[in-house]
């Protein structure tokens, strides 16, 4: 039977131990300003602000690619509008979301450009955000099909196809996911805060003139690289803007994107880069630190 296309954005199911969610949430304030409509299944993150009050945390939609605080589970009634089941778009009201770094979500692939498979589980990819339906109240986010990949650089990581008998392998298909790119999220490929200061950790296979890169950030710092098994390293000092400036670091490696026969280490434009032209596929280990 043909997966029915019904997007709910992201819904809670259960924690990565196996246990059924604990529906714990914590209450976040949408201030007036904000010009988007929000729904249950929203993906959110965020802002450095909180109410007048001081006592609840600003919160607006998350972009693709943006690492989020969470998933909006709930919505404080407007007592004028009581019929109304969503935030409606420039009206403060409060939400609560789902924020543990553990819990499980369902979502639909958009299916655009083919949908998914077996082999993409245990993949990253972003979300597509749509708006969402004022009559059912109900989110239009869904996973990207196009954007998964195995890069560890996504805000979802895909665990495996829901198991239920309106589901399966195709367009429209349903997914379990986590949050990968987490503002708590202390895994492979996210940030982990402490203090002042960040990190983001990498490691992966990558392919013979394959390349990742680190997130965008707002600040300089410096870090480790190693390509292969003891085969290629270098620490290295990279700026705002994704300038890097090589340290120390083996026999063949350049700051130089495609350069042949060596491990490079380079600026994208806003990030920096890492590039394996060693000839043959080679797992990446990165750690990297800024402030």
């Amino acid at each position: 039977m043909a997966n029915k296309s019904k997007p709910l954005g992201l819904k809670p199911v259960g924690h990565t131990n196996g246990s059924e969610w604990n529906g714990m949430v914590v209450k976040y304030f949408i201030p007036a300003s904000d010009a988007n409509d929000m729904y249950v299944g929203d993906l959110v993150k965020t802002a450095n602000n909180a109410n007048i009050y001081g006592t609840s945390q600003v919160v607006q939609l998350a972009a693709a690619g943006e690492r989020a605080r969470g998933v909006i589970v709930g919505i404080e009634y407007n007592p004028n509008t009581l019929e109304r089941r969503y935030r409606k778009a420039l009206s403060a009201q409060y939400c609560y979301v789902c924020e543990s770094v553990d819990v499980v979500y369902e979502i639909q692939e958009d299916s655009v450009g083919g949908s998914l498979g077996i082999t993409d589980v245990g993949k990253c990819g972003d979300i597509v955000y749509a708006s969402g339906n004022p009559s059912a109240c109900t989110s239009g986010t869904m996973l990207d099909s196009s954007s998964v990949s195995v890069a560890n650089t996504a805000q979802l990581k895909l665990l495996s196809v829901v198991n239920r008998g309106d589901n399966e392998i195709g367009n429209y298909a349903k997914w379990r996911v986590v949050i990968y790119e987490h503002e708590l999220n202390p895994i492979s490929g996210s940030f982990i805060a402490s203090g002042a200061a960040y990190s983001w950790t990498y490691q992966g296979s990558l392919a013979d003139g394959g390349k990742v890169s680190m997130p965008v950030n707002t600040n300089g710092g410096w870090g480790f690289a190693k390509l292969g098994d003891g085969d290629q390293y270098a620490f290295f000092e990279f700026a705002s803007n994704g300038t890097v400036t090589l340290l120390v670091t083996s026999d063949d490696v350049t700051s130089i994107e495609d350069n042949d026969t060596t491990f490079n280490i380079y600026d994208t434009g806003t990030a920096v880069g890492f590039n394996n032209e060693l000839g043959s596929a080679k797992n990446l280990f990165v750690v990297a630190w800024y402030s």
